[in-house]
């Protein structure tokens, strides 16, 4: 993987974090990669276990 790769995917994870949102079953089997123009793209993909901000500190408030 070279540096535009990697510093994409970390935009991703921020943007999708800027939206509070965390995916909480992140690894490579979920990034998907598309060839756009000769340049390798990731995107995120399976959202099934994600959860907002404030459900994740409403689950932990419990769990306390």
């Amino acid at each position: 993987m070279n540096d535009d790769f990697l510093e994409s995917l970390k935009n991703k994870i921020q943007k999708m974090h800027d939206l509070h949102i965390l995916h909480q079953d992140l690894h490579i089997a979920n990034v998907l990669v598309n060839e756009e123009s000769g340049i390798f793209v990731p995107y995120i993909a399976d959202f099934g276990l994600s959860k907002s901000f404030e459900e994740v500190g409403e689950e932990l408030t419990k769990w306390e």
